[in-house]
């Protein structure tokens, strides 16, 4: 066994592998970090691993899985698997909590295993409200404080969640990370939430799970931008330090 994965607010470096799912919403470009991402709400998370440890975790067909909790106005959201990152030596991901999201439509059934195939989606802001009919978004008016409010005006069975841009390692995509399914004539607001969770999975990114895995960690990061966190071989499970 080798030294611990470490997991730190970090800046963002270099190349790294993606395992991606969705088939349509997911897209990559090289960015400047810098500039891709505003200061005020950046979050990032630094991954470092030794060469042994990457042999071991390599052997299970497993890569780092990354979720961001979604919260709604209806009840608890089907987490989507925000990412799922091929650690290499140095892992870096850094993100804003609230630029560049997007506010997307999906006809794809919120089942475990399922991929996220966008159908529609359009950017928004926080605290601002977006009606969706006829298969497409426009905007409405003034919403709930720091949330995104979709009015269902369709019929047709559809869900609905947010994407986000992520950087990782200067490759920047956007990927959903939550979803709710929706009745024609309602409305939902949503969030996402200040809970970010690390954890091996062999799941792709834009994959519909279950629930959030048991040997997960969970880190509150809505007052605190710094965190570390160590990789536990035997056990496969990660912790603060």
């Amino acid at each position: 066994m080798g030294l611990p994965l470490k997991i730190a607010i970090g800046v963002v470096g270099l190349a790294a592998l993606l395992t991606t799912g969705c088939s349509s919403g997911v897209g990559t470009d090289s960015v400047d970090p810098a500039a891709d991402i505003a200061s005020d709400s950046t979050r990032a998370l630094e991954l470092e691993i030794t060469a042994a440890d990457l042999q071991q975790i390599d052997a299970t067909g497993q890569t780092v899985g990354i979720a961001w909790e979604m919260q709604t106005s209806v009840g608890e959201a089907s987490p989507v698997l925000w990412l799922a990152v091929e650690p290499v030596e140095q892992t870096e991901i850094t993100w804003s909590t609230d630029d560049g999201m997007k506010l997307y439509a999906t006809t794809t059934a919120l089942q475990a295993g399922a991929t996220i195939e966008i159908a529609s989606e359009t950017q928004v802001t926080l605290s601002s409200s977006y009606i969706f009919e006829n298969g497409a978004f426009a905007a409405g008016s003034a919403g709930p404080v720091d949330q995104v409010t979709v009015q269902v005006d369709t019929q047709g069975i559809y869900a609905f969640g947010l994407s986000a841009p992520v950087v990782v390692n200067g490759v920047r995509l956007e990927a959903p990370y939550g979803a709710v399914a929706a009745s024609p004539n309602e409305s939902i607001s949503m969030a996402g939430t200040g809970n970010v969770f690390v954890f091996l999975t062999s799941e792709k990114t834009g994959t519909v799970l279950s629930q959030i895995p048991s040997n997960t960690l969970r880190i509150d990061m809505t007052n605190q931008t710094n965190a570390s966190v160590v990789f536990d071989e035997p056990s496969a499970t990660f912790h603060i330090t």
